[in-house]
């Protein structure tokens, strides 16, 4: 069986605009996306929700970078990962209550099937176990 592994970046950091859902959510983690690097197309993918919308697009080394450095300079955090990709199961308890999150978007693109994860801290302490 081939295991195939993949590049992820993954962010954490507070917009300058929080809406009232977010103030009880800890400083710098209000919200989170993840980067992705296709070895096949040569590209960096990058993956977020914000405000109802997913967003999917293609990003170059440059605009990887850039992203990264807005990141850094408005105090957020980043983990780079190498993760397995695997066949996972969507628990069926999950979609009702975390579905629209930029949160519930990320651990799925990850392949992870944890139920208590609902906050953009929560997924940064996981990740850093993990």
């Amino acid at each position: 069986m081939e295991h195939i592994f993949t590049q992820w970046i993954i962010y954490f950091y507070s917009p300058y605009d929080i809406k009232w859902w977010m103030k009880w959510r800890k400083k710098g983690f209000h919200h989170c996306g993840g980067i992705k690097y296709d070895p096949q197309k040569k590209t960096w993918i990058n993956f977020e929700r914000i405000y109802g919308k997913l967003i999917i697009e293609n990003l170059s080394k440059e605009e990887v970078d850039a992203t990264l450095k807005k990141i850094k300079r408005i105090n957020g955090r980043v983990i780079y990962k190498t993760i397995e990709e695997t066949q996972s199961k969507t628990p069926y308890f999950e979609w009702w209550v975390k579905e629209h999150s930029c949160v519930s978007i990320i651990q799925t693109a990850l392949g992870m099937n944890k139920w208590f994860i609902f906050t953009p801290y929560q997924l940064y302490c996981a990740l850093n176990k993990s």
